[in-house]
């Protein structure tokens, strides 16, 4: 009896685990701020990022009366633009606005 019960145990701390491992799995699985930003822009401005989308500083700002990440792409500048900064929500898919650095 003892058996049944330790074994029953074990399988069912083992389901729970697998469980549990696999929301904190799916949940590392969401896509960087800098892909979420790139994927946003319309394509002159994609065509502006001359390096990779991951060459970017991301800072946590309040941006419009709630927190925000600040992805500043780097080395987008033109002659008459700084640089590309996009806002994105901290749910890290919704995009608030961008604007370029003068």
């Amino acid at each position: 009896m003892k058996k049944i019960r330790r074994t029953l145990f074990l399988f069912t701390a083992g389901i729970i685990g697998l469980i549990g491992y696999d929301q904190l799995y799916m949940k590392s699985q969401k896509l960087p701020v800098e892909m979420t930003v790139s994927n946003s822009l319309a394509q002159a401005d994609q065509d502006r990022i001359s390096v990779s989308p991951k060459d970017a500083t991301v800072k946590r700002v309040w941006y419009e009366r709630q927190l925000a990440h600040e992805v500043t792409v780097h080395h987008t500048e033109t002659k008459s633009l700084g640089e590309l900064v996009v806002y994105v929500g901290m749910d890290r898919e919704t995009v608030l606005g961008q604007k370029n650095n003068e």
